[in-house]
């Protein structure tokens, strides 16, 4: 099993970092737009034993994905595995800690590739890089998403914007990386 282990600090506090964190429906967020993640029921309540379906794209071809969750202690673990999908094997899990600069964000992934010695050279080849580059752009949508006020419905609600017009309010900047991955 090849093992990937990433740390981050959120600014703010645990419960509301586990809002974002255990909620399927912001998996497209908080991943690449290249992979293009569609959850099928982002509504879904998570509990152990639910399963999460997606679909996302890697390496020029669509995939399907099933996780089950194994373990949740909200809001400081979750624990899914890879029900079916591209991998031998997936288990990634989250830890949340609150510390005196907010939280802290592990998250540890196990996995093992399909096609022995062919996947072995895939791992070293193109997905460790993968799973660095996709896990920072994670703490970064995070940090983005924390930033933003907690959604409340509007009385009412402003027109829609114009194909390609943008609203600067809704623009944020990225803040500066500070996560650290590990391999181990």
């Amino acid at each position: 099993m090849h093992r990937f282990e990433y740390h981050a600090v959120a600014p703010a506090d645990r419960e509301r970092v586990w809002e974002v964190l255990s909620n399927p429906g912001q998996l497209a967020r908080l991943t690449p737009g290249r992979y293009r993640v569609e959850v099928e029921d982002r509504r879904s309540a998570l509990a152990p034993g639910a399963f999460v379906f997606l679909r996302f794209s890697f390496f020029l071809r669509r995939w399907a994905w099933t996780s089950v969750i194994r373990e949740l202690i909200p809001p400081q673990r979750l624990l899914e595995e890879m029900h079916a999908g591209p991998l031998a094997a997936w288990r990634h899990e989250i830890r949340l800690s609150e510390t005196s600069w907010g939280t802290e964000v592990v998250e540890s992934v196990e996995y093992r590739l399909k096609y022995g010695w062919v996947g072995r050279l895939l791992n070293r080849w193109l997905v460790e890089g993968a799973l660095a580059r996709l896990f920072e752009h994670r703490e970064r949508a995070l940090l983005t998403l924390l930033s933003r006020p907690k959604p409340t419905l509007p009385e009412s609600l402003p027109p829609p914007l114009e194909t390609g017009e943008l609203d600067a309010d809704n623009v944020l900047p990225l803040p500066p990386r500070r996560g650290k991955a590990v391999l181990l």
